[in-house]
């Protein structure tokens, strides 16, 4: 059972227990923990015109589709979540001027009874590129299992060639009541080698066994929790000297639910070349798609996602 709105339910070196993001000298955000190459900052281009906001940092390369001219992107919320929500929707508002979005009001944002904080916008568009709509959904999440400490932004644009209706809009989404949000979650310890990639969102008694870290990769952040009755996203990086293809058909064989062959499409974007994998599974059990995006040099990195049927 899928969720309503997009966050995988189908970008980052371990992190610390404590991620901590402070000024330099020159004035240029430092992130302590994660290399250089792993995270960029305020002001690092998104497609469609869109910009990092102030306060974050975007995790890995965009993660691009050929198949439907959409993409992905995972950004750490170093600064108040509020303020980097306000910044991003602001961008939304400009670039969908019809949509009727009041940025200032923190639109999509709540805190529900249990004391979870998150906010989250859908929204759909005409698209003049192909006469159909685009889809475009932001998510401010804190997921159980997560290692960063932090508060993450899902950011996710679709290309429709027809006109589809969506379940989100921007004016169904009350404004931010007023507040001050919890802080995020405490970090959870990264996981080693052989130990679960997210121990409290997977649905069966023994997928901690079963989907685990694998050698020649760690675990940057766990973004999304799979479909509502359970899975998970993650976000990996491929170690150093590690062949990021191999890892990531290792990942793809750990969430294959029956036997068969793999859909496999490659294809570039930019200056990465992406492979998805898309393993044999679906109803009755879970289904999972593995998105491996090599970069230039040593960045490589792997979209893990695990939704439950």
């Amino acid at each position: 059972m899928r969720k309503s709105w997009w966050v995988l339910g189908p970008l980052l070196l371990a992190v610390a227990v404590a991620v901590i993001w402070t000024q330099g000298g020159d004035g240029s955000p430092e992130h302590q923990g994660l290399a250089a190459e792993t995270i960029s900052g305020p002001g690092t281009e998104l497609p469609d015109g869109l910009a990092v906001p102030e306060g974050a940092g975007l995790l890995a390369p965009v993660l691009t589709q050929e198949q439907d001219g959409g993409w992905l992107a995972i950004l750490l919320v170093t600064g108040d979540p509020l303020p980097v929500w306000s910044a991003y929707v602001s961008q939304l508002a400009d670039l969908f001027p019809d949509q009727g979005i009041d940025a200032e009001r923190a639109p999509g944002c709540r805190l529900d009874d249990d004391g979870r904080f998150g906010c989250e916008l859908a929204l759909d568009a005409p698209d003049a590129r192909t006469g159909g709509t685009v889809f475009t959904a932001v998510s401010l999440v804190n997921p159980p299992d997560d290692v960063t400490g932090r508060y993450l932004m899902v950011l996710r644009s679709e290309l429709h060639p027809v006109a589809v209706g969506t379940d989100g809009h921007p004016g169904e989404h009350p404004a931010w009541a007023g507040g001050t949000p919890p802080a995020a979650k405490p970090a959870r310890q990264p996981p080693r080698v052989g130990q679960a990639l997210a121990p409290s969102s997977t649905a069966y008694d023994g997928d901690q066994g079963r989907y685990v870290l694998l050698d020649g990769s760690e675990m940057l952040a766990q973004w999304g929790t799979g479909s509502v009755t359970g899975g998970f996203d993650v976000l990996l990086r491929v170690k150093s000297g590690s062949n990021p293809d191999k890892v990531g058909e290792g990942y793809a064989e750990q969430t294959a639910q029956r036997d068969g062959e793999f859909e496999v499409s490659r294809f570039e974007a930019g200056d990465t070349v992406v492979v998805h994998y898309t393993p044999p599974g679906g109803a009755g059990g879970y289904q999972g798609s593995v998105w491996v995006v090599n970069g230039p040099g040593e960045r490589d990195f792997i979209y893990y996602s695990l939704d439950n049927d």
